[in-house]
C-alpha cells in the first residue's frame, strides 16, 4: 500500500471535507479489513531498516498490486513511483518524461529520488524480453544514475 502515514492537512477549500486525516486509523479501519482478504496488506512504515526507501520500493517493484491512497497531494513520491511503474511497464517514453520532471527539481531532491530507484530499474529493466525495450531503458537509466 503506497499511502501517507499519520495525521496530515488537507488542502481542499470545501468545508464538506475534514482540514484532517489520520491515515494510521483509516489504515486500520478501511484498508486492511478491504485488503486482507484479497492479498497481504502491506504499508511501507511497516518497513524498520535503514534502507526503508529502497525496501519500500523493491515491494512496489515486485508486487503483484499496489494500492495508491491519494486523497491529499504528495508530490514527493508522486514521479519516483511513476518512473518506477515506467519501467516495470516497458515504457521508455514515459519513463524519459518523468526524468526529465524529476530533474527539473533541481539536484538535491533527484540525487536522492534516483540513488532509490536505479536498482530496482536495474531489475525492472532484466524482466523484459524486448531487446529494443531493455537497450532503451538502460539508456535511461544511466541517465538517471547521472542526475
Amino acid at each position: 500500500m503506497v499511502m501517507p502515514f499519520g495525521k496530515k492537512k488537507t488542502v481542499s477549500p470545501d468545508k464538506r471535507f475534514p482540514k484532517e486525516i489520520d491515515f494510521d486509523a483509516l489504515w486500520e479501519k478501511a484498508y486492511v479489513p478491504a485488503l486482507k482478504d484479497r492479498c497481504e496488506p502491506i504499508r511501507a512504515d511497516q518497513d524498520l531498516g535503514a534502507l526503508i526507501i529502497k525496501e519500500m520500493i523493491e515491494r512496489l517493484v515486485l508486487a503483484d498490486l499496489v494500492v495508491a491512497d491519494v486523497t491529499i497531494p504528495n508530490t514527493e513520491w508522486v514521479r519516483p513511483t511513476l518512473l518506477g511503474a515506467a519501467f516495470d511497464n516497458g515504457d521508455p517514453t514515459e519513463a524519459k518524461r518523468l526524468l526529465g520532471e524529476i530533474r527539473l527539481e533541481g539536484p538535491a531532491a533527484s540525487r536522492w529520488k534516483s540513488d532509490t530507484m536505479i536498482e530496482t530499474a536495474r531489475i525492472s529493466i532484466g524482466l523484459h524480453r524486448n531487446r529494443r525495450t531493455r537497450t532503451e531503458l538502460e539508456e535511461i537509466l544511466w541517465e538517471l544514475g547521472r542526475t
